[in-house]
């Protein structure tokens, strides 16, 4: 690396699950994929396969669509943060088990920084009754 320049940051866009919004985020994650500065960051994409199994691997996104694992490589993941190669992730992962506070709550645990709300935010504005109730305690007007 020449003098001067910046590392890049190592971020993992995790995408996939086990929910029935699977494939909306196969497409969410390949927009942001292709959004993304490559100047700043590089970007290791991470398919949660429905069984839970983690890959990675070139041309991720043609064989997640196609449900071709066997073509990918495993992602490994460790509870030792100082074994961690991401610097940051990006949770993709739609509906229960990516956006209730399940995932944020697995990357807090291995201290692994990721963007978007945490765990309890995540938990709360999931569950629609609760968030009806914190709302309607706090004065909100409720339609």
């Amino acid at each position: 690396m020449k003098k001067g320049r910046k590392k890049k940051l190592k971020v993992g866009l995790i995408f996939g699950g086990r929910s029935a919004e699977h494939e909306v985020s196969l497409v969410s994650a390949e927009s942001v994929y292709e959004a993304l500065d490559r100047q700043k960051y590089r970007l290791i994409p991470i398919y949660l396969s429905h069984q839970g199994k983690l890959f990675t691997g070139s041309d991720i996104f043609a064989k997640a669509k196609k449900k071709q694992t066997t073509k990918l490589k495993k992602f490994p993941i460790s509870l030792d943060p100082k074994k961690q190669n991401l610097n940051l992730v990006f949770p993709l992962i739609h509906g229960s088990f990516g956006e209730d506070g399940c995932l944020q709550g697995l990357l807090e645990m291995i201290d692994l920084p990721y963007v978007g709300a945490g765990v309890m935010a995540s938990a709360v504005a999931m569950d629609k009754i609760i968030t009806k109730r914190l709302w309607q305690e706090a004065g909100l007007p409720i339609i």
